[in-house]
C-alpha cells in the first residue's frame, strides 16, 4: 500500500480517492468479484454526499488489513442524525477473530453521530 497513512485504524472521506480505490481493490481481491463492481462501487461512492466517510479502513505494516465500504442512506428526522449503511466489509484472514471484533469497536466509535445500518447477514 503505497498511501501517506500510517499503521491503525481511519475513516475514508471523498478526499482521498485513492485510497477508497484501494479498499476497493483489497475488497476485491478478498471476495474474488469482478473489475466490473469495483468500478460500478466506486462509482456510487463518488456521487454520494461529500460530507460523510465512503469506508473504513485498518492498516498493519502498511498493508490493508480490514477494509469496509459505507453507503450515505440520508437523515433521520426522528433521532436527527444521518444514516450510513455498512457495506462489504473483509478482513484478511490473519485479522479476523479479536482483530476483527477491534475494527468493529473503533468503527461503531467513529461512528457514534450516525445510525448505522447493516442489511447483511
Amino acid at each position: 500500500m503505497n498511501s501517506i497513512l500510517r499503521d491503525g485504524f481511519y475513516l475514508i472521506y471523498p478526499s482521498e480517492k485513492k485510497i477508497l480505490k484501494e479498499v476497493i481493490f483489497f475488497l476485491e481481491k478478498g471476495f474474488k468479484w469482478k473489475t466490473k463492481i469495483s468500478e460500478k462501487l466506486l462509482q456510487k461512492l463518488t456521487q454520494q454526499q461529500k460530507q460523510f466517510p465512503h469506508g473504513a479502513v485498518h492498516i498493519d505494516k502498511g498493508k490493508i488489513t480490514n477494509g469496509i465500504l459505507l453507503f450515505y442512506q440520508g437523515f433521520n428526522n426522528i433521532e436527527k442524525k444521518h444514516i450510513l449503511s455498512l457495506s462489504s466489509w473483509y478482513a484478511d484472514t490473519n485479522y479476523r477473530g479479536i482483530q476483527a471484533l477491534v475494527f468493529a469497536k473503533n468503527l461503531t466509535a467513529a461512528l457514534d453521530k450516525f445510525i448505522i445500518t447493516n442489511y447483511t447477514f
